[in-house]
């Protein structure tokens, strides 16, 4: 049974009243530390076996967090997997740490790290998912912001994170930008105001074809991109430690030029 039926059926059964045999008897498979859905199956799978308290006390936390948040925002991003929905799934992402982490050291903990991975909250991808947005006025609001960005003509990109706002009531405010001497600006982390540039995924296009038509991109967001890259690393994988990229980098291309399936191969390529 793949992992997402059985991690589905194992978070369903812990929400219910009790858990069914065929549940309870669920092989889950080897455990791959690259990849966070077989560790977080095992966890609400063990949840309902143990019986020691002090271990019990210590998994229910860390299932509450699979139940609550994690396995929400997995579907949620499963179901919004471009990037014009990034910041969405962010702001969702902060919504469900909020309602439902009670501990305030906890909640901190959570927010601290989003704070230094909040890369979607960057203007680029927030302009980009303002085109993208199914409300004329927001679109609106981001093709004008775009078309001033664009008359300051500056090439040079300074990126840095921004100041997460998590106070923010929609997607587009996780981010203050604010228009200082005729040049949008937005704040970044270290508490200074810093000049935005056009989103490169917009360069060159006609904006004036999405007042009417929202932005579509197939350009899934990095979540997507990373399950595709664990399948393929899978597939060449032999008994490694996972948390190693260097090892597993050189079975990669020790691989290349070793595999004659041809349809491995042109995935092997990739890769190399």
């Amino acid at each position: 049974m793949s992992h997402s039926i059985c991690r589905t059926k194992a978070v369903v059964s812990t929400q219910s009243t009790g858990v069914s045999e065929s549940v309870a008897n669920y092989k889950i498979g080897p455990l791959c530390h690259a990849r966070w859905l077989t560790l977080q199956s095992r966890i609400v799978r063990a949840f309902f076996s143990v019986t020691d308290k002090a271990l019990l006390t210590k998994l229910r936390k860390l299932t509450s967090y699979i139940i609550h948040i994690y396995f929400p925002l997995h579907m949620y991003i499963k179901f919004k997997s471009s990037v014009v929905d990034g910041p969405h799934n962010l702001f969702k992402e902060i919504g469900l740490i909020k309602d439902f982490v009670c501990s305030k050291s906890e909640k901190q903990l959570l927010l601290n790290v989003l704070s230094n991975n909040c890369f979607f909250a960057h203007p680029h991808c927030i302009l980009v998912s303002m085109v993208g947005d199914k409300n004329f006025e927001i679109r609106k609001r981001a093709i004008d912001m775009i078309l001033c960005i664009r008359t300051s003509n500056v090439n040079s990109i300074s990126y840095y994170l921004p100041d997460l706002n998590f106070k923010a009531s929609n997607y587009y405010e996780m981010c203050t930008m604010k228009l200082i001497d005729n040049r949008w600006m937005y704040l970044n982390k270290f508490n200074s105001y810093v000049l935005i540039t056009e989103p490169p995924l917009l360069k060159n296009l006609n904006l004036d074809d999405y007042l009417n038509t929202p932005f579509v991109s197939t350009v899934p967001c990095h979540t997507q991109s990373v399950e595709r890259k664990q399948w393929y690393q899978r597939r060449v994988r032999g008994p490694l430690c996972h948390a190693r990229w260097l090892t597993l980098q050189s079975r990669i291309v020790r691989a290349f030029f070793s595999v004659t399936d041809k349809a491995l191969l042109t995935k092997l390529r990739k890769l190399t």
